[in-house]
């Protein structure tokens, strides 16, 4: 996204409404918890190695 002239900013709104819809899956057992591609070290979210 950075590299298509987004802000980090803009980038930072758009993974904290991906979170909150794939937490709300999670709760909802649509999705397995291991499926959650992001992790949080440092209270900064980054991909999760696979």
């Amino acid at each position: 996204m950075l590299d298509k002239g987004n802000l980090l900013t803009t980038v930072g709104v758009y993974l904290r409404y991906f979170r909150s819809l794939f937490n709300e899956a999670i709760e909802s057992e649509d999705v397995d918890k291991e499926q959650y591609l992001l992790e949080k070290e440092n209270a900064r979210y980054q991909l999760a190695e696979m």
